[in-house]
């Protein structure tokens, strides 16, 4: 498990970097949301977006590449998590709704820009 860990690890590092290159030119976060989650179904996670009843962005994984190994290290999906965020940035708040892990049939995370508070 240890071993695999530090293999998912640097799987984690790698898909960062990637994804920074194919975002880097992404003006909105939805340009980046459709980026990212191209690149995740390239990567067979079958992403999509969609939204919530309140309109928030909902970022879909409907499969897991490596879900068995995501079993052994469940770091791995706190290091997606982590992925996310530094990926969108910190104006963008993402909360995981759904977790294949925890049970439920598809991984969601809901993505909300954050409200810039004016001194008016």
């Amino acid at each position: 498990p240890e071993g695999l860990c530090k293999l998912l690890a640097q799987y984690a590092k790698d898909q960062v970097q990637s994804y920074r290159t194919r975002t880097k030119n992404c003006q909105s976060l939805s340009d980046r949301l459709n980026t990212l989650a191209g690149c995740r179904t390239e990567e067979g996670y079958m992403a999509e977006l969609g939204k919530d009843d309140d309109g928030n962005i909902l970022f879909i994984e409907n499969h897991c590449p490596i879900s068995c190994a995501a079993q052994t290290c469940s770091e791995f999906c706190e290091g997606e998590l982590n992925m996310f965020r530094e990926i969108l940035g910190s104006k963008v708040n993402i909360e995981r709704t759904e977790h294949m892990l925890g049970g439920d049939r598809r991984c969601v995370y809901r993505i909300a820009e954050q409200e810039v508070l004016s001194n008016q």
